[in-house]
């Protein structure tokens, strides 16, 4: 294994509460303008969203093994070329930025109905 496991174990509460309680969205319709967005601004956490999108059947868990090789979609930090993931995140604190920019460009460019 590699990566930051303090990072995500800090994250593994919030995680489970959002994904499997609070948010909406379709794991087998990841580009849907209804679903929630989610932004994990300490992306050295990736594994935990990794982790999050096995138990939801986005991703098959041996899937999982393949963290940080290469060739991998599961990368050491989220990348947009990755479904449900809209902003590359790496740099703490860049998350709550880019978050109010993309709630901005929704409401009034967009005039979608974000949660």
């Amino acid at each position: 294994g590699s990566g930051h496991p303090t990072s995500c174990c800090s994250a593994a509460e919030i995680m489970s509460v959002l994904f499997f309680h609070s948010m909406k969205y379709r794991p087998e319709d990841p580009r849907n303008p209804n679903n929630d967005r989610f932004i994990l601004s300490k992306g050295h956490a990736a594994p935990v969203l990794y982790a999050v999108w096995a138990e939801i059947g986005y991703l098959k868990e041996n899937e999982l093994l393949n963290l940080r090789k290469v060739d991998s979609i599961l990368e050491g930090h989220p990348v947009p070329k990755q479904q449900f993931v809209d902003v590359a995140t790496g740099s703490l604190g860049q998350g709550l930025g880019a978050a109010c920019g993309m709630a901005y460009t929704g409401k009034y460019f967009d005039k979608a109905s974000y949660r």
